[in-house]
């Protein structure tokens, strides 16, 4: 009974230091949001993703998205360096005077209309008669309806335009039968409109001579055709790790003939980078 009690303790402890990051952040927005030009509301809210401990650095790396009216800013996400309950270093993708730049906050187009409407958008072939099977009001997941292989999750967001406002949009993805193409889609939540899309699948002629990456909205390489790039160095996991908690990073350089990894990640508005 002893162990179990201090097994559920260390649960609890366990829990409640991941659910503080949010609180770190708040607070350290909060405390610098001026030097930033960001103002009370654009902090008031953020949405912890996700964190992993670096060995490296010794630091907690915290990524979080911005949030109004309970809904995330997509592709706003944001990196934290925590240690000690204390942010030493942040990359911020905030926008700043977000209240004056959003054109709504209440769906008129229900998720539904949503998948039907980008599916005829981007041209896959069949009826979406898809089922909801879970939803909080914010976020909501679909059955495949026939047009995806696997389930189809919607959440609202807030789309950059190009024009600096921000849209409220539906956040969806669909991987199509085929399996060509996997879609990152942002539909317009007052008309339908497809406002934003990426595609998950990067198609590479790796088996010809003098290649090119086909890259039609890929997320993974900026330029259409990507160069081959010889003598990279990354920082590793080697086998058998498989993870940062299974042992030590380790740099590696890549032979002169092999591509360079595409599994870098970048952001549109240029406030991230690869490692």
């Amino acid at each position: 009974m002893r162990k179990l009690l201090s097994l559920l303790a260390l649960l609890t402890l366990s829990f409640a230091g991941a659910q503080d990051y949010s609180g770190i952040v708040k607070n350290y927005l909060q405390n610098n949001r001026s030097q930033m030009g960001l103002t009370t509301a654009d902090v008031e809210n953020v949405a912890v993703l996700s964190h992993g401990f670096s060995k490296s650095m010794n630091v907690e790396n915290v990524y979080a998205n911005q949030m109004i009216n309970g809904i995330e800013v997509f592709n706003s996400t944001s990196s934290f360096a925590v240690r000690n309950g204390q942010v030493l270093t942040a990359k911020m993708n905030f926008a700043q005077d977000l209240s004056t730049r959003i054109n709504s906050n209440t769906p008129s187009v229900t998720p539904a209309a949503a998948i039907t409407s980008a599916a005829m958008a981007l041209g896959i072939d069949g009826s979406a008669n898809v089922q909801l099977l879970e939803e909080n009001g914010v976020s909501y997941l679909f059955s495949s309806g026939g047009i995806s292989q696997n389930e189809i999750p919607v959440k609202l967001v807030y789309q950059k335009m190009d024009n600096g406002q921000y849209r409220l949009a539906w956040d969806l993805s669909i991987y199509p039968l085929d399996g060509l193409h996997y879609y990152s889609v942002r539909m317009d939540a007052q008309n339908g409109q497809l406002l934003d899309t990426h595609d998950w699948v990067q198609s590479c002629d790796i088996m010809e001579p003098n290649h090119s990456h086909k890259n039609d909205g890929s997320v993974l390489f900026k330029e259409e055709n990507a160069a081959a790039i010889g003598g990279a160095s990354y920082r590793v996991f080697g086998l058998p790790f498989r993870s940062p908690f299974d042992g030590d990073d380790a740099i590696e350089t890549s032979p002169e003939d092999l591509t360079a990894s595409p599994f870098g990640w970048h952001d549109t508005d240029g406030a991230g980078g690869a490692e």
